[in-house]
């Protein structure tokens, strides 16, 4: 099906921006966008050139809970419906 106009984008809710001291399997969550399934990303690089982990979410689930990451690492995380 073609979509007249796309959806719109998804804000980040937790963790915040700039979030220290998080727990090692932290959920991201994001606001929730009508119909919409969502891609996720989270890297250690900031620009998500490597070590980039990429996964999709079924229709109107907003989060997502990680494996165990790595202490003393900067992630950083986006998503997109």
């Amino acid at each position: 099906a073609t979509i007249a106009t796309p959806p719109a984008s998804p804000t980040l809710t937790t963790p915040t921006n700039n979030a220290t001291n998080q727990i090692f399997t932290p959920t991201l969550t994001w606001s929730v966008v009508t119909g919409a399934s969502y891609e996720y990303q989270y890297s250690t690089d900031q620009n998500f050139l490597t070590n980039i982990t990429t996964g999709t979410t079924a229709v109107g689930t907003n989060q997502y809970q990680t494996p165990a990451l790595a202490e003393q690492t900067t992630y950083y995380w986006r998503v997109r419906t």
